[in-house]
């Protein structure tokens, strides 16, 4: 199973979850990749090589976005 697919399971089992896909492939001009990012089942996109530093920073990123949308749905 590939990480695309992988993504899609693991949405498909949790729509809430907060998903990260770092890879070196050039997923530009990839219809399912642009397809999963309109859907929101990949969160973020980091190409390798990365830093630990902005790895760190994305990680960040999204534990943000998770801590909101839970606040937002507290709300509610």
């Amino acid at each position: 199973m590939g990480g695309l697919a992988l993504l899609n399971k693991v949405k498909e089992l949790n729509p809430k979850v907060r998903t990260m896909l770092v890879s070196a492939y050039d997923f530009h001009n990839n219809p399912i990749f642009e397809k999963y990012l309109q859907k929101g089942i990949i969160g973020s996109f980091t190409e390798k090589p990365i830093k630990i530093n902005r790895l760190f920073q994305k990680v960040g990123d999204e534990l943000q976005a998770y801590r909101q949308d839970v606040k937002k749905s507290n709300l509610t």
